[in-house]
């Protein structure tokens, strides 16, 4: 009797990921889904500033993954608030990507001359008139703008890419909403996240097993 042999091939798909996507490689950002809040309230999520006034604060009942995310409401005209993570080892002349999910509110959307911007703020180390140290704004690279047509119900990713200046020390990672008149209304961002890339790498995989 003969005997029947079954080969069994295991396939690896990679799918490669344009620039413009949202990351797939290692978050240098920590907390990028604002879970871990240690005070509670409207305190500060772990690593993330600027909760300085009622502007921003944690969502539990819009999330993309986990449960919460951070809502930036809109400021006075010709005013912008927001909020941002600093990472302190850039490394000079290395790019790096920044991204997000965002989504407009339902109950409250962006209107008028507003809008929500990323950017990454690059910034090195100095010395204040009396000596002290300070960190200082190199220059800032700015990523895409989302206003009043921002999606209601859908996430909508968003990411740039940018080069770290060659004396930078530090970046901050800015998410940030601008009112340039008659603005109104509320976004939510969820899944932070910042990936150093390989130089020249403009293309990155991921393999799926």
């Amino acid at each position: 009797m003969g005997k029947f042999i079954v080969l069994i091939v295991t396939v690896s798909l990679f799918i490669p990921v344009s620039e413009s996507a949202v990351l797939v490689g290692k978050n240098i950002l920590s907390n990028g889904g604002f879970e871990n809040r240690p005070g509670g309230g409207h305190e500060d999520p772990r690593g993330w500033g600027s909760w300085n006034s009622d502007l921003n604060g944690i969502a539990t009942n819009e999330f993309r993954s986990g449960s919460q995310s951070v809502y930036l409401k809109c400021p006075k005209t010709n005013d912008v608030q927001g909020v941002f993570y600093v990472y302190k080892k850039i490394k000079p002349g290395k790019e790096y990507t920044f991204s997000c999910y965002a989504k407009n509110s339902v109950s409250n959307p962006v209107k008028g001359n507003a809008f929500g911007q990323i950017s990454i703020e690059w910034q090195k180390k100095a010395k204040d008139k009396d000596g002290k140290d300070i960190t200082v704004e190199i220059s800032r690279s700015w990523g895409p703008t989302f206003g009043p047509e921002l999606a209601l119900i859908k996430w909508t990713p968003f990411t740039m890419t940018a080069t770290a200046p060659a004396d930078t020390d530090q970046a901050s990672f800015v998410i940030q909403f601008f009112n340039r008149g008659d603005g109104d209304g509320e976004f939510f961002v969820d899944d932070v996240e910042a990936e150093e890339l390989e130089s020249g790498k403009k293309v990155k995989s991921f393999l799926i097993p």
